[in-house]
């Protein structure tokens, strides 16, 4: 039944495709003009789990560390965000977080809370109890009046959560995998925040979604019309996996400005994670670049209009590619 869905979302992709054919977009091989392992206090990372660029500045979940690296685009360390464990301004198992204007909003899940940071380390505060509410689910979500995050309930696929009041508004399209444990691990998603539009993304279906900031589905793209998805998924589709698991196609996501850009996952010859589709977004999707990284699994990626930023899991560095 699953390979079913997935035979009808590549047959039916012109209902719904985004404005640009892959055969006008060239793959571009680009290569790091910068490269860090470790930190000015020569500590090497672990994962950098999630990336962010926001007030001219380059942001990190450092796991282990529990911390927020606060970097230049020269990858200089400015400052570092919390640190590990159980009190107030402690943190423990970070792994997403956002900016909301000049206020980075971290899921602090060991601890049960959202902390609250300013940009030179005050602590803003915190509001405990996410793990029973909406906010505890572990993806990339958007602060703006309220936390734009995936759900897993059966009405809906994304909420709007106000964790001071505890007010849910519901929206987002679910899709049916015809197996409520499927229906369950695959439909959350990545919550980013365009111009004035927030955009939902699934990390294992072919599609992106706008929405407006009150919930209301604007336009959607479906990307199964690229050569190398269409492979993917067919390929997917014919392997035998148990019903509480899933192959991604995204393995993360970013957004500057209307700019979109999805880190694809590929299983064929080995798994590898090293392509970056460019999607503009003006009332519609247009691929707009294809880029193909070195021969690496890449974890996370952020841009800033003139570099990308992407962490390597295979080196452990943190790479600065020119666009």
């Amino acid at each position: 039944m699953r390979n079913s869905l997935l035979y009808t979302l590549i047959a039916t992709f012109l209902i719904y495709s985004c404005d640009t054919l892959e055969k006008d977009i060239k793959i571009q091989d680009v290569v790091p003009d910068k490269t860090i392992s470790a930190l000015s206090d020569s500590s090497y990372f672990s994962v950098l789990k999630s990336l962010v660029w926001s007030n001219e500045r380059l942001l990190s979940s450092e796991t282990e560390r529990s911390q927020v690296f606060v970097m230049n685009e020269d990858l200089k360390l400015i400052n570092t965000i919390g640190c590990a464990g159980r009190g107030p301004q402690e943190m423990s198992d970070i792994n997403y977080f956002c900016v909301y204007k000049d206020t980075i909003v971290i899921k602090d899940s060991g601890n049960d809370r959202i902390q609250f940071f300013d940009f030179m380390r005050i602590h803003l505060g915190y509001i405990k109890g996410i793990s029973t509410s909406p906010a505890n689910f572990l993806s990339k979500f958007v602060y703006e009046n309220g936390m734009f995050v995936t759900t897993a309930k059966n009405d809906s696929a994304i909420i709007i959560y106000n964790p001071k009041t505890g007010k849910e508004t519901k929206f987002g399209k679910r899709y049916d995998f015809n197996s409520e444990i499927q229906n369950r691990i695959r439909n959350d998603r990545f919550i980013l925040k365009g111009n004035n539009t927030i955009f939902s993304i699934s990390d294992n279906q072919p599609f992106i979604e706008s929405y407006d900031f009150q919930g209301n589905l604007l336009k959607t793209c479906d990307y199964s019309s690229i050569n190398m998805i269409r492979k993917e998924l067919i390929d997917i589709s014919k392997q035998k996996l148990s019903e509480r698991s899933y192959k991604t196609i995204v393995a993360d996501c970013n957004t500057y400005k209307d700019n979109i850009f999805l880190l694809i996952n590929s299983y064929k010859d080995g798994f590898c994670c090293n392509i970056v589709l460019r999607y503009i977004y003006d009332n519609g999707f247009k691929l707009s670049n294809i880029y193909r990284l070195k021969d690496d699994i890449y974890v996370s990626i952020a841009f800033n209009g003139t570099f990308l930023f992407a962490f390597s899991h295979t080196s452990g560095e943190l790479q600065r590619f020119r666009l």
